[in-house]
């Protein structure tokens, strides 16, 4: 689960260390969980993914750092 403000800052886009992490956790387990279900879920999932996409490129350029 992820915390409330964790969330807002992901719809923020500005987090700390351990709020990415949070949040790359969560959406990649999130992601796992609807795509299961194939195409019912799938424009929920495309969007999951599109976030945990991007929050993995905010991790790659800290890292680069």
């Amino acid at each position: 689960m992820i915390l409330k403000r964790t969330l807002e800052a992901v719809n923020k886009g500005i987090l700390t260390d351990e709020q990415l992490d949070e949040a790359i956790e969560h959406y990649t387990r999130l992601e796992q969980d609807l795509k299961c279900h194939g195409s019912l879920y799938h424009l929920v999932w495309k969007d999951v993914s599109t976030t945990l996409y991007v929050l993995n490129l905010f991790k790659d350029s800290r890292l680069k750092k």
